[in-house]
């Protein structure tokens, strides 16, 4: 038997035994709540498991939980060397969007919709989506609109606080997502473009991260580099490290994490869409 220990500041002042199948009840009653209100920053949760009624923001609530591997925001910081002692490729590239990122949204600003739309048909409504990797915030806006409810997550400062604008986000770098939310806790995790800069035993890592934090049955897209070559690239606005993947390797990457695959569209980016296993 789990409890949860009441804060006063909250409106709790008693432990809370929590009987079989809690969490799954907790996240559904808040999702539940938060489409009939349609607000997906506070909601107001009536009595789960004996927990007296209290406003709470959701994506604050996990943290609450005792052993539910919940991280407070501001608790992920980014590696600053690799693991052979040497300067992070990752860290380096993602830094420099800080010096363009109203540029850069702007640019892609019209970019994916028929994906995000794709994506967001392909899950009910209302649905609980990580986007891993949001940059400005551009996809949070639009799941929203379909009916779901976002969270973001990003390494760049910059762009968490750009995207904050249209949903919840937080600094955290992806290689240790799995560390900041209990496991199952999603139903679809969108990954566009966000594994880029990582090299192939981080990004298929972060790939099993992915399947770990989706419920069974839950959806993943996921998109990187198919063509040029691997390697630091100089761009107009700064030099970033890409990792290029043959599409079938990453597809069979992403099925080996976990997942079936449901379809592979190729072209300048291999884009994968997957269903976690149960």
């Amino acid at each position: 038997m789990k409890a949860l220990r009441g804060r006063q500041d909250q409106g709790f002042d008693r432990a809370v035994p929590l009987g079989p199948g809690w969490l799954r009840q907790a996240r559904s009653a808040l999702l539940l709540t938060i489409a009939r209100q349609g607000d997906d920053r506070h909601c107001t949760v009536a009595c789960i498991a004996g927990v007296r009624a209290s406003e709470l923001d959701p994506f604050s609530f996990w943290p609450l939980v005792g052993g539910a591997g919940a991280a407070q925001d501001g608790g992920m910081k980014s590696r600053t060397t690799s693991r052979r002692g040497q300067s992070d490729p990752v860290a380096e590239s993602v830094a420099v969007y800080s010096g363009h990122a109203d540029d850069y949204a702007a640019a892609h600003a019209p970019k994916m919709a028929d994906r995000v739309e794709r994506f967001a048909s392909s899950l009910s409504v209302p649905s609980l989506i990580l986007d891993a990797g949001c940059g400005p915030g551009r996809d949070l806006a639009r799941f929203r609109k379909h009916g779901h409810v976002v969270r973001g997550v990003d390494l760049n400062s910059v762009f968490v606080a750009m995207a904050n604008a249209h949903a919840p986000t937080s600094a955290c770098d992806l290689r240790e997502v799995g560390s900041r939310f209990p496991a199952g806790t999603f139903d679809g995790i969108w990954a566009s473009a966000s594994l880029v800069h990582l090299d192939v035993v981080d990004a298929v890592d972060v790939l099993e991260q992915f399947a770990g934090l989706l419920r069974p049955g839950g959806r993943l897209y996921v998109c990187l580099s198919a063509t040029g070559r691997t390697g630091w690239l100089d761009e107009p606005d700064g030099r970033r490290w890409y990792t290029v993947w043959d599409p079938d390797e990453f597809a069979a990457a992403v099925a080996r994490a976990g997942f079936t695959i449901d379809g592979v569209d190729q072209g300048p980016y291999v884009e994968v869409w997957a269903t976690r296993g149960g």
